[in-house]
């Protein structure tokens, strides 16, 4: 109880600012901050998600183009050894040795021009 200015006490129902509706107003504003904070803890749970997908992707294509450049580097080097293979097959000596003994072709001399017969 409290004194007025007349020295008469003055009754309260309650606290100050307690009424119905305030207490109303109060339990929605919880309400819309435990949403609001549901919301949040969501979106932060997707973007760690996120983080750690995108984090395992990259990592995988890395793999994948270090892969990739020691595949190329390697057919890189079976593309000259291929080379250097033609170049020695494709020299004449081993031509006139191919021709000689898998197809039976000899040197012409005039001999065999002139009579075109074969010895």
């Amino acid at each position: 109880m409290l004194a007025g200015l007349a020295g008469k006490p003055i009754a309260m129902a309650g606290r100050l600012g307690s009424g119905p509706a305030l207490g109303a107003k109060r339990r929605g504003a919880r309400a819309d901050m435990a949403k609001l904070n549901l919301v949040l803890m969501l979106a932060v749970l997707v973007s760690g998600l996120a983080l750690v997908h995108n984090a395992y992707e990259s990592r995988r294509l890395f793999a994948e183009r270090d892969r990739t450049q020691a595949e190329g580097q390697r057919l890189a080097a079976d593309a000259e050894r291929l080379k250097a293979e033609r170049h020695a097959q494709a020299t004449n000596l081993r031509v006139e040795q191919v021709a000689r003994e898998r197809l039976g072709m000899r040197v012409i001399t005039p001999a065999v021009v002139a009579s075109g017969v074969n010895p």
